[in-house]
């Protein structure tokens, strides 16, 4: 017999806001009871028996006795359950992750030493390396992010974040301020936004530089493409594909479906060009075809290194994308219109649940910051 086990209740998930309702009417009971903290205070209280006329907290607690019998051989067992009870600004106070950088980050077996090595130089150790099965193959980051996404499933998680590895910083719109921020908490903002609907496979942060200053935005935009900075539900059934913008061609399947993708304005990302950081796709193709120009040999911006990725998606996609020239280079053009009728739908129970008092996740803007 292991030590633990753990156990997927899908009631729980089932009635979620049910629950929550009852634990909070259960909180004020604990309260009027002289327990100003119901979490200090468990020696004080048994949430079992405050919420005893509840049918829900009556199921949790006959599956958990059931879980326990299975696991202790003991004739006479107690159990101590109490209630952790906090609103995001109040728990957000004392617990956060405020780290810069917060999870996995997969790499190819040829660059473990050097990563290894940064993270001792940083002092993070908030971050677990995973080591590809694969390296240098060419044919995209498709199969590192399918890779990566089933490694977040094996784990139990409902969503997972891909990030590209050429992004600086992140920023919060605030009245048409792009502010920078510390604090990885713009990542649970926007996970809690997108819970609240059934029908948002992935969302993302907008780039910093396509927010200009001095102009109003909404604070997202739904169904358009999203880059660099993805939020993905496990369960969506389209997989990375293609060896070039495979990002657009994954939200363009999802839109076709009749789904919806969200792209935060209120939080962006601070995103390198392409082409201008060493590594990744810029050394397996976009410096490695089409280099027989002026330009490449004189600037080493290689502007037809793009053309291949544009004309895949055409491919693709020749119902909404096309191959045009702007800016300097080969870029792809997609016409989203057809997908705006797209429309959100709420969880059954959230829309109900939702109030207008702002939420702020504890942060504060803080001028001349030095860090």
């Amino acid at each position: 017999m292991s030590d633990y086990i753990l156990y997927n209740f899908e009631y729980i998930k089932e009635h979620q806001l049910e629950i929550i309702k009852e634990l909070k009417a259960s909180h004020d009971i604990i309260q009027e009871l002289g327990v100003s903290n119901s979490t200090f205070g468990y020696t004080k209280y048994n949430i079992f028996g405050v919420s005893s006329p509840s049918i829900h907290m009556y199921k949790i607690f006959d599956t958990l006795r059931g879980l326990i019998r299975g696991q202790l051989s003991e004739e006479r067992v107690w159990m101590q359950a109490w209630l952790n009870y906090q609103d995001y600004d109040g728990v957000l106070q004392w617990h956060n992750h405020s780290s810069a950088y917060h999870g996995y980050i997969a790499i190819e077996p040829q660059d473990w030493d050097n990563y290894e090595q940064a993270l001792k130089n940083f002092d993070l150790d908030l971050v677990t390396l995973l080591e590809l099965p694969f390296s240098n193959h060419g044919d995209g980051p498709g199969r590192a992010r399918n890779w990566c996404w089933d490694h977040s499933i094996s784990i139990g998680a409902d969503y997972h974040w891909v990030l590209d590895d050429n992004i600086d910083d992140f920023y919060r719109l605030h009245n048409n301020i792009r502010i920078r921020v510390e604090s990885g908490v713009i990542f649970r903002a926007a996970e809690d936004f997108v819970e609240r609907f059934e029908n948002v496979p992935i969302s993302g942060f907008q780039y910093r530089f396509f927010i200009a200053p001095n102009q109003k935005y909404p604070p997202f935009v739904a169904n358009t493409r999203i880059y660099s900075t993805l939020l993905i539900r496990n369960d969506c059934k389209h997989r990375w594909r293609g060896r070039y913008n495979e990002d657009t061609d994954i939200c363009l399947r999802v839109l076709k479906d009749g789904d919806v993708t969200i792209q935060f304005n209120a939080f962006m990302q601070g995103k390198s060009a392409t082409q201008t950081v060493k590594g990744g796709n810029t050394e397996e193709f976009y410096h490695a075809e089409f280099t027989e120009n002026e330009q490449f040999k004189k600037t080493g911006y290689n502007v037809d290194g793009t053309i291949n990725k544009s004309k895949m998606l055409a491919d693709l996609h020749p119902d909404v994308a096309r191959v045009v020239w702007k800016y300097g280079r080969w870029h792809h053009y997609v016409d989203y219109g057809p997908f705006k009728k797209n429309k959100l739908r709420y969880k059954p129970g959230v829309k109900e649940s939702l109030t207008n008092k702002p939420n702020n996740y504890n942060m504060k803007l803080i001028t001349n910051f030095q860090g």
